[in-house]
């Protein structure tokens, strides 16, 4: 083989190679459909309206690790006790909910929390936008009547006793092709604290409540200490008056 030949046939093969990086490029950083992963934030909030629906608030985290954007229509949960006859509910979303900052007598901070309105669809940028993650508050509510069983009656809504519980919550990606992401958590809620939450955080006829139930994410169940990743696990400290 002549210089000439070897030098076309090495051309040749740096020009492929280069055509697939670029190929590989463009699917990486603007081709490739969204993979939308969802968590939720350290704290849940828990209360019930004026008719024993129990509300579920939480600042929920999604991200993208793909290039296109997704759009979040829906996020349903279900909240099931370990025990076979334990209480099991299922959640849909509602509304947006933000928490703001006001000044008090004398300078002292006052957190107040509100809803933002009934859903809407949230656009998670891909990579190709440069940043790809969002943060929104979020009520998930009961689904009434429905939703209940287990020690649970519909003629007697709220009260949800002590116990732990399996949470499993999943978002609808709507994109080239819908998908769905799931995220679950146990939740323990202590004799205590159920107690409270059937006595003091539920909504008057007018709609406001005072307080709401507290679960926050135990430090040890962030850590992954084996090659799988346990679930998170949340526990119920007490009552918070936002």
């Amino acid at each position: 083989m002549s210089a000439g030949d070897i030098a076309t046939v090495v051309t040749a093969v740096i020009t492929g190679v280069g055509v697939i990086i670029a190929l590989l490029t463009y699917s990486y950083s603007v081709a490739s459909t969204p993979r939308v992963r969802m968590k939720i934030g350290p704290d849940v909030a828990m209360h019930y309206d004026q008719h024993g629906v129990l509300i579920v608030r939480a600042d929920f985290v999604f991200w993208n690790a793909g290039a296109q954007p997704g759009a979040i229509s829906e996020i349903s949960g279900r909240l099931a006790a370990d025990e076979p006859d334990g209480a099991k509910l299922t959640f849909y979303w509602r509304t947006f909910e933000e928490i703001d900052v006001l000044r008090g007598e004398n300078g002292k901070s006052v957190w107040w929390s509100h809803s933002t309105g009934p859903v809407y669809p949230i656009i998670v940028p891909g990579r190709a936008a440069g940043s790809s993650s969002v943060v929104k508050g979020i009520r998930l509510y009961e689904i009434s009547g429905s939703g209940r069983s287990g020690n649970l009656p519909v003629s007697k809504p709220g009260s949800l006793p002590a116990g732990r519980y399996r949470v499993s919550l999943e978002a609808i990606v709507d994109g080239p092709k819908r998908t769905s992401c799931p995220y679950r958590f146990d939740l323990t809620i202590s004799e205590t604290n159920s107690g409270q939450l059937d006595s003091d955080c539920r909504e008057n006829k007018d709609a406001v409540w005072h307080h709401r139930l507290i679960a926050r994410r135990s430090p040890s169940s962030s850590v992954q200490t084996t090659n799988e990743a346990a679930d998170d696990l949340f526990e119920s400290q007490g009552l918070r008056d936002y």
